[in-house]
């Protein structure tokens, strides 16, 4: 009897537990819709990369073109310090922090299992420091460095099916 009474209230506990979250994509924020492409940076620096960043929805896809004075990659990836790099995920805004969590991807943004420089997990996070209308300023947490960008493209979010 004991045994039963335990397996119900853990049966109820998951049942009333539980929430289903709904089959569709979700709206994001609309202030960061669209396109933005980062202006350019102090070149006097060794090792920099430039962001290009779609909004779509809840959903991120950056090309970053990372430039490298150094080459730090001894072997056939070795570009001569220039390459780009793909990345896709889901972001937050929340406050004035802006939050990615996505992975590394190929140039179609499908999924990246191998090849030269970073695959897996991309997470980063910026820190907004001024928003208007097309311009945006932020600093990148992971090197402190600021960044202003520019909106290109604006879009609206229409939510797909997941």
């Amino acid at each position: 009897m004991r045994n039963l009474l335990f397996i119900f209230f853990l049966f109820l506990s998951i049942v009333v537990g539980c929430k289903r979250l709904p089959d569709i994509q979700g709206e994001g924020y609309p202030q960061v819709q669209g396109v933005w492409i980062q202006d350019a940076i102090d070149t006097d620096l060794k090792n920099y990369t430039l962001h290009k960043f779609k909004f779509s929805c809840d959903s991120f896809y950056l090309e970053l073109l990372v430039k490298n004075q150094i080459n730090h990659f001894n072997d056939t990836c070795a570009t001569n310090g220039d390459r780009k790099e793909y990345a896709k995920g889901i972001y937050a805004l929340k406050g004035d922090s802006l939050f990615l969590k996505g992975t590394y991807t190929k140039e179609n943004y499908k999924q990246k299992i191998s090849g030269c420089y970073n695959i897996g997990s991309y997470r980063h996070n910026f820190l907004l420091l001024k928003s208007e209308e097309g311009k945006m300023s932020m600093r990148d947490l992971s090197n402190n460095l600021e960044a202003n960008f520019t909106q290109t493209e604006k879009s609206t979010c229409t939510p797909k099916p997941l």
